[in-house]
């Protein structure tokens, strides 16, 4: 099966887009693929408006975009 990444960039953690896309995750996952989600807000601002590509953050988010 499909590893998938699941990338929120939206700033409230209870979004209605947040919450439809973590339904289908949840629904990606039931159909047997590696769901990993990925909310953007957790990631420190400084670091993004930055472009800190060495911050752990940000490294941590490159792997994941990699491994997907």
């Amino acid at each position: 099966m499909a590893t998938v990444l699941s990338v929120s960039g939206s700033p409230s953690a209870a979004s209605r887009t947040n919450r439809l896309l973590r339904h289908l995750d949840r629904r990606l996952a039931a159909q047997g693929h590696e769901v990993i989600p990925l909310d953007v807000r957790t990631i420190p601002a400084q670091a993004l408006l930055g472009a800190d590509f060495k911050h752990p953050a940000i490294v941590e988010a490159t792997e994941l975009f990699a491994r997907a």
